[in-house]
């Protein structure tokens, strides 16, 4: 449970602290910075913060952006803190007062999903980014789900390498069996992961009925997918041949 935040510095917000409470409601004007307060909360508890380009998220006229959380986990509380300096261009995690690895953050953070105006696109947009969507949510639960995306984006690229080469011949039909297997081997791993998130939606969202005040008297999800899910091998294979 996220209890106590505070943000300096953080895109439109000068600074801010706020206490929470188990369940809060955000309400404001457009263009006061509403998204940004969930930004920051993203910011806090994604282990990527040393992956974002400062330059988005400082504010111009700074020199120093710093984040805090205080959060409850297991019965126990912790503080996590972020800050760069611009000056000296570096920037630092501590949880409890201590730096941490990125593997140490991920098994003591809290998990989250955020969800801004800008996903909306997500129901009128190309089906990549509702994926994308999916693949950030379990990448966040799932440090090794990440792992295996990059896995198969090399598989990919190598693969579409060597089927450039064969139409070219400079390569052998048969060298495209080994990148087969394992770009079949890494999409199963990836759909084991996908599968349970999508039953998980698929079972909550009927419990969601009473946001929308009795006007929605049916609401489900279904993940659709070219794979036939019960023989995922078999179809990919399948797939990968006829094209």
């Amino acid at each position: 449970m996220l209890k106590y935040i505070k943000i300096i510095h953080f895109r439109s917000i000068h600074t801010l602290e706020l206490t929470l409470e188990k369940t809060n409601a955000i309400i404001g004007k457009n263009g006061v910075g509403k998204t940004n307060i969930l930004q920051a909360i993203c910011h806090i508890f994604w282990r990527k913060f040393n992956d974002f380009s400062i330059d988005d998220i400082l504010q111009i006229w700074e020199n120093y952006l710093y984040l805090e959380a205080l959060f409850e986990k297991n019965d126990l509380e912790n503080k996590i803190t972020l800050s760069y300096d611009k000056t000296l261009d570096k920037k630092q995690i501590h949880l409890n007062g201590k730096k941490v690895t990125k593997k140490q953050l991920f098994e003591n953070i809290l998990k989250i999903c955020y969800f801004s105006p800008i996903e909306m696109n997500l129901f009128y947009l190309w089906p990549k980014n509702r994926r994308d969507y999916l693949d950030n949510i379990l990448s966040h639960c799932f440090v090794e789900y990440e792992d295996l995306l990059k896995s198969y984006e090399k598989f990919v690229k190598n693969r579409n390498k060597v089927l450039k080469n064969i139409s070219e011949g400079k390569s052998k039909k048969s060298e495209i069996d080994f990148w087969n297997e394992n770009f079949i081997k890494t999409a199963k791993k990836i759909y084991a992961y996908r599968i349970p998130l999508s039953q998980f939606i698929e079972r909550e969202i009927q419990k969601q009925q009473d946001i929308f005040q009795n006007k929605i008297f049916n609401i489900s999800y279904h993940y659709s997918s070219k794979v036939n899910l019960e023989n995922i091998e078999e179809s990919i294979s399948s797939y990968l041949e006829k094209n």
